[in-house]
């Protein structure tokens, strides 16, 4: 062994591989600071994805002067919603349902929650056009709760407005799904309660939404005949939500957006290219330093390949030879691991507290996902570098 390491660093330039392990570490840390990066950002961009898919965006027409009186419709007509469907960025379109009929929301006062009463709108979409992966969101003649998902920003209004001035508790996100109250609907002189129960939050809808089976039941039964049951907001699914393509067509429609949301997908967009470039650049880094690495280790042998015919001539294998540069090679990833993971914990911490500092809610990657990269991406580099020092060695026997 003494003479396999004399046959490693004698007469050899141990810059250069010092020089290619510093840069293999700094290709591992850019690829994995990347991919770290750009799945936290896309996750606090994009938190209430469990609800709906990014690729939704609702629209609807602008409200003029003509519509306060009533000169102008507000309600998509069939050749507009006919005309929007033939659009290439369309994938998917549902209208929303609105109710035709009173609904009013309340709880029961008790000895310490002041009961209260509101009265309220819902509207709703094909249960299955958005991607609601709750079970609980579903509605069968006779069921006596609805499940409702709820705008994010309605719960805000609430717990700082409308609960602060009424006396009542403020709710949190997390509890909110347990929390079940009273709904009242009338009409066509009828009137029901069920119960109702929050399953979900979004900030992608500023509606509250019920299932379209409870809407066309409920219209039925206890709406207004007379009342125009007509659209004015629409859900549209399409692959991209920034195409320009969707601007160009609502400007010259003269409908509109949430324009926040054409921001945050716009964001991701850019993001989603500056990572991509982050991690290019650091796998470009990585490769020129692996063909570094090889280099050095062939010139290594190259400079030792009389000693090394020696040790086949008195008895040694390849094989040993090998294992021995193999090993060295091992040394060096494993410590590159260590490193690297070291690096990437303080580099996400420093990042996640600059992004709560600045208000924005962060989970951190997991330590596991970090693990399997690095040793996937050491797996491929051990793997290049035995199959050409074997290629090496047994010109030399």
């Amino acid at each position: 062994m003494k003479s396999l390491i004399k046959l490693l660093w004698s007469n050899n330039n141990k810059a250069s591989i010092i020089l290619s392990t510093f840069g293999l570490l700094i290709g591992y840390f850019i690829i994995l600071i990347s991919i770290n990066i750009s799945l936290m950002v896309n996750n606090t961009i994009n938190q209430d994805e469990t609800l709906f898919s990014k690729d939704f965006l609702v629209i609807n027409k602008k409200v003029s002067f003509l519509n306060t009186i009533s000169m102008a419709k507000s309600e998509f007509s069939e050749k507009e919603l006919n005309e929007i469907k033939q659009q290439p960025f369309v994938k998917s379109l549902s209208p929303f349902i609105s109710n035709t009929f009173k609904i009013g929301a309340y709880t029961e006062a008790t000895q310490n929650i002041p009961g209260f009463y509101t009265e309220l709108f819902f509207q709703s979409i094909p249960s299955d056009f958005p991607n609601i992966k709750d079970k609980r969101w579903v509605w069968k003649a006779n069921q006596q709760e609805i499940p409702i998902i709820f705008p994010g920003d309605y719960l805000k209004l609430y717990n700082f407005g409308f609960a602060k001035s009424q006396g009542l508790p403020q709710i949190s996100a997390e509890t909110i799904g347990k929390v079940s109250f009273n709904v009242k609907i009338e009409g066509q002189n009828e009137d029901k309660i069920f119960k109702a129960r929050i399953i979900g939050l979004t900030d992608k809808v500023n509606s509250i939404l019920v299932p379209k089976e409870f809407m066309v039941w409920a219209n039925k039964k206890y709406g207004n005949p007379d009342q125009n049951p007509g659209s004015s907001m629409l859900l549209i699914e399409t692959d991209n939500t920034s195409d320009p393509a969707i601007f160009t067509f609502l400007k010259k429609h003269n409908y509109e957006t949430n324009k926040q949301r054409i921001k945050n997908s716009k964001t991701s967009v850019l993001l989603k290219i500056v990572f991509s470039v982050t991690l290019i650049i650091g796998l470009l880094i990585t490769v020129l330093s692996l063909l570094l690495f090889i280099l050095s280790l062939n010139l290594i042998i190259v400079k030792s390949k009389d000693e090394i015919a020696k040790l086949f001539q008195i008895g040694f294998y390849l094989n040993q030879v090998l294992s021995f540069y193999g090993i060295f090679l091992a040394i060096i990833l494993i410590i590159i691991n260590i490193a690297v993971l070291v690096m990437i914990y303080f580099g996400i911490s420093f990042f996640s507290d600059t992004l709560s500092s600045a208000g924005f809610s962060t989970n951190s990657t997991d330590f596991f996902i970090n693990l399997g990269f690095a040793l996937a991406l050491s797996f491929i580099i051990y793997m290049i570098n035995i199959v050409s020092l074997r290629y090496q060695l047994r010109r030399i026997n």
